[in-house]
């Protein structure tokens, strides 16, 4: 079975993680993104960078052109695959690149509000992507409240949820939302990706 360069890419973040958790690390983002000059450096990229060296030493791996292709859009603090998925859909249609699980503080000093899936930080929206275990009453409860509380400091909030990503149909509507949230024109976004 031979993977997609998608597929690799939803791999790739996820062994990132593994190799170099940031999960716990809530303030730890990269100063550059893998391929871009100096990455190498980036300590937030350490798993880049071991990925990249094994990647390397193989002289002849099956499937290797298929991993490089793939490299370039791998990004750290992806913390499940629906994050990259829908990461990849927004970059596609042409949408700039968010910072990904990004701690939102309040705008007063008031502390931590949230943790963002992807945040645009200087033009605060943030979008949140709602699988399974965000459809529980409690769980749904406690992201409406987070909502409320971004959305009274200013920021937008957009939902997501499982059929925006994976039924092309629903997509463009996604889109539209990001793009109008973003301040971009419509006529600059790909809304069919």
């Amino acid at each position: 079975m031979r993977l997609t360069v998608d597929e690799l890419i939803e791999a790739g973040d996820a062994v990132a993680e593994l190799i170099s958790p940031t999960r716990l690390r809530s303030e730890v983002h990269p100063l550059v993104l893998p391929g871009e000059d100096g990455w190498e450096e980036d300590p937030v990229l350490r798993g880049f960078v071991q990925m990249m060296a094994t990647l390397k030493q193989r002289r002849r791996h099956k499937g290797k052109a298929l991993l490089l292709e793939a490299f370039p859009h791998l990004r750290p603090r992806v913390w499940s695959p629906m994050e990259t998925r829908l990461r990849l859909i927004l970059i596609r249609a042409g949408l700039p690149e968010p910072m990904l699980n990004l701690t939102v503080n309040f705008a007063d000093g008031g502390g931590r509000m949230l943790t963002g899936d992807l945040v645009w930080p200087r033009l605060m929206v943030i979008g949140e992507y709602h699988g399974r275990m965000h459809l529980q009453l409690r769980t749904r409860s406690q992201d409406s409240d987070k909502r409320g509380l971004a959305e009274a400091d200013g920021w937008r909030v957009i939902e997501v949820f499982s059929h925006h990503v994976n039924d092309a149909r629903h997509r463009p509507e996604m889109i539209r939302r990001f793009a109008i949230a973003l301040g971009l024109d419509r006529n600059t976004v790909n809304l069919w990706v």
